[in-house]
């Protein structure tokens, strides 16, 4: 990804644009850069407003303690400077310049060179865009409120002069402790000692002071044969003459300018000096000066910098800088927090300003090695011990309660949940529902008699479908015409009859007594849940009786015969019945514990159509039929499924959608699940083997016992929430993408188990702990 980028403006202007951009971009491959070029167009009004920006800034901080020379000699527009400003004012042309500014920068020629940058630059990194330009007016530009920075926090603008080389080591120091050299100039009117403060605690750094230095005293140090990696200053300072020279005031009587201090100044960017820092005002002539010795980088303030705005800025960066930053993120990071100051000392967030050396190499802050005492790897790798042993038991818990079913209830409640969110289906148009209606039972009677269900299969069969299944048991006559029903029985091949096995407390139902047993699947298929739902259906049963003789059941049976005019046929693979090519998941895991499991079960994915399980597909009458009001097309190359849903007849099964079904469209619902797996590859519903679930429940055990060993607080709550959300989300993401039903709630006790375990442990550790006297050495100043 991109860590650098440099962008050249070229010899161009407010006044006529600027025809000639290029912008370079270096990844972290060595190599030449990639180059992207553009333009903008002349935009006179975007100077003049900033012009009339700085006006009011400075009226409407003019009485505050700026770090600015008690004296600004040569500033031409001190004296228009209005008398009276309105803060609204002021905000509303800060808000206007940022609009003009971005409006500028989204110009047609331009917008290349954005795209580019924006589809570079990664956010995760601290990247530094330098801005190339020896035009003053666009150094002074707040180019910071660019939008391109919105998407990237931890990048930041820098200036630098067109020309520029690399000077000093090639690469940093190697010593572990940085050199400063601290200059405290003419601090009149100004409080320069809690910068003296936030130096003298900085970690791994060797300060020298020097206060309100002569001339003499600054150059000699300077020279110092071991070198600074750091320069600081802090005191009054101005630029003059359109930013081209920048004057620092040493001491009450003396000043001078960058160039009057260039001979040392380049023995120190010689020996190592990495970094500049002006805490002054109006730096960027000091930052242009300091550009044509080829300075490393420096941090100065574009405008007059209240004092305390000075202070919080050094903090800030400091805070940031040493603890391990990079130094455009520091640098960045210390910028925007100075916006809390905003309400008294407005655009305070404006005010620091990057100009780098784009030849120079990258610049941290050295970090102490991880060396711990041994009483502190002690303690830690007691802290190790101690969460994994409380991760592990509380998945053992969880396990546990799991096994035992005792969380079965909670879970099973999260099943029909993810089945209530899943989004409605079309009707499946391979099926035909044909249903006795109680109409129809009024008609013809209950039981339907032997005739009329022979004339209706063989009209059915006239009309070519696929299949014909018939969910009513018809093991004895119901006259009259039950000849004539056994002789459709014996000579058809599309029909499916049904048989029923038998039970502990209730006898078996044979297929009639004239129909191949091939043509024959059993209908005892719904498993029920609680609340009598039907979560699962049986596929196949372990065992074949003699008052039910067939294997399979009725919507497999019926699904397999459909297939059969494609060519595709079953076969079973390492105990795992397979449709073609496509394995039918048996469910083995799950909240189910073994007991529940006997033959081959597999979890029912409804369709659903208009919000309702019932419109699985068309559904016509037994009158319709036999009226001659249904169509042949309507019937033929379908898969018809015969049945009763007259009310009268109680056939009723749940569904996790809340929503009570007949057995007949229950039937319907499998045979499409079964058909749209093969042909249409829709993914059936499957479940973690046990060990996987295992797994699962203890990594969220870990996630909750992490969260309480480092969180506290109302982070620890939040921590807590936003993992139950994350879990919540990736739970029901999987059940709708990839229809996989992982565990949801036993994760979810896991989480809140070990974190809760966690975090009572720790409270109790920390009171039991003497209180510890001192100070953060970074804390913030008095």
């Amino acid at each position: 990804m991109i860590e650098r980028v440099v962008l050249n403006l070229g010899k161009g202007n407010c006044y006529r644009g600027c025809d000639a951009i290029t912008a370079r971009l270096w990844d972290h491959q060595p190599g030449l850069p990639t180059q992207v070029t553009g333009s903008l167009p002349p935009a006179p009004d975007l100077a003049e407003l900033y012009q009339q920006w700085r006006f009011l800034y400075e009226a409407l901080n003019k009485r505050l303690h700026w770090r600015l020379a008690p004296l600004r000699e040569g500033l031409e527009f001190d004296a228009q400077i209005p008398t009276r400003v309105s803060p609204r004012e002021f905000d509303q042309l800060s808000q206007q310049l940022r609009a003009r500014l971005n409006a500028w920068l989204n110009a047609e020629g331009f917008r290349g060179v954005d795209r580019r940058l924006r589809m570079g630059l990664n956010p995760s990194e601290a990247i530094q865009i330098v801005l190339e330009t020896d035009d003053p007016q666009l150094r002074r530009l707040p180019w910071h409120l660019w939008t391109l920075f919105d998407h990237y926090p931890k990048a930041e603008i820098a200036l630098s002069a067109p020309d520029y080389e690399r000077v000093g080591p090639p690469a940093q120091s190697a010593r572990s402790t940085l050199r400063i050299l601290a200059v405290l100039g003419n601090s009149q009117g100004i409080d320069v000692e809690p910068d003296r403060a936030l130096l003298q605690r900085l970690p791994q750094a060797e300060v020298c002071f020097l206060a309100e230095p002569s001339r003499l005293e600054l150059d000699r140090r300077l020279w110092d044969e071991q070198g600074w990696d750091i320069l600081f200053f802090a005191g009054h300072s101005a630029s003059l003459q359109a930013d081209e020279i920048g004057e620092l005031y040493l001491n009450q009587t003396e000043r001078l300018t960058i160039e009057q201090l260039s001979n040392s100044l380049k023995a120190a960017i010689a020996q190592g000096l990495k970094l500049a820092i002006f805490n002054s005002c109006d730096g960027l002539g000091l930052a242009r000066a300091l550009a044509d010795l080829h300075i490393p980088r420096l941090v100065v303030m574009r405008e007059p910098v209240p004092d305390p705005v000075a202070q919080a800025f050094l903090q800030h960066f400091l805070q940031a800088f040493s603890s391990g930053k990079a130094f455009p993120e520091a640098v960045r990071r210390a910028r925007e927090q100075l916006q809390g100051l905003e309400g008294t000392f407005p655009c305070a967030s404006w005010l620091p300003v990057i100009c780098q050396n784009p030849a120079s190499p990258n610049f941290r802050w050295p970090q102490p090695p991880p060396h711990l005492p041994r009483k502190q790897r002690g303690t830690l790798l007691s802290k190790v011990a101690q969460a994994i042993a409380v991760a592990l038991a509380t998945t053992g818990v969880v396990v546990g309660l799991r096994a035992q079913g005792m969380l079965q209830t909670s879970e099973l409640w999260a099943f029909d949940q993810f089945m209530r969110v899943q989004p409605n289906e079309s009707p499946d148009n391979r099926l035909l529902i044909v249903e006795a209606t109680e109409v129809d039972i009024r008609r013809y009677g209950w039981p339907l008699p032997d005739a009329t269900l022979a004339q209706l299969l063989e009209t059915l069969e006239v009309a070519e479908p696929r299949v014909i299944g018939l969910d009513i048991f018809r093991d004895l006559p119901v006259e009259p015409g039950y000849e004539a029903l056994k002789a459709y029985f014996q000579q058809s091949d599309r029909i499916i009859a049904v048989c029923q096995h038998s039970k502990i407390d209730s006898l078996g139902v044979p297929p009639p007594p004239a129909i191949a047993p091939e043509q024959v699947g059993f209908i005892d298929v719904a498993v029920f849940d609680s609340q009598n739902t039907v979560r699962r259906y049986l596929l196949a049963a372990p065992s074949v009786q003699s008052d039910c003789p067939t294997p399979l059941s009725f919507s497999l049976t019926l699904a397999l015969q459909h297939l059969e005019v494609d060519g595709v046929s079953a076969h079973r693979d390492d105990g795992i019945v397979h449709l073609g090519a496509v394995p039918i998941p048996r469910l083995l895991g799950g909240p189910y514990g073994q007991a529940d499991l006997a033959g081959y079960q597999v979890l029912l994915r409804y369709r659903r159509h208009q919000n309702s399980v019932a419109n699985i597909a068309q559904r016509v009458s037994v009158g319709d039929i036999l009226d001659g009001h249904v169509s042949p097309r309507t019937v033929q190359d379908r898969s018809v499924l015969v049945g009763v849903t007259a009310t009268s007849i109680k056939d009723n099964f749940n569904t996790p959608h809340g929503e009570s079904v007949r057995g007949l469209l229950l039937h319907a619902q499998m045979v499409s699940q079964l058909l749209s797996a093969v042909q249409e590859e829709r993914s059936l519903l499957w479940v973690w083997s046990r060990w996987v679930d295992w797994l699962w429940i203890g990594s969220w055990s870990s996630v909750g016992v992490g969260l309480g060993c480092c969180l506290g607080g109302r982070w620890f709550w939040v921590g807590t929430g936003l993992a139950c959300i994350g879990l919540s989300g990736l739970c029901i993401g999987v059940f709708s993408l990839a229809a996989g039903w992982i565990p949801l709630i036993p994760a979810a006790m896991a989480l809140g188990l070990g974190s809760g375990v966690t975090r009572l442990i720790e409270t109790r550790r920390t009171s039991s702990q003497p209180l510890k006297n001192g100070l953060n050495p970074m804390e913030p100043l008095p």
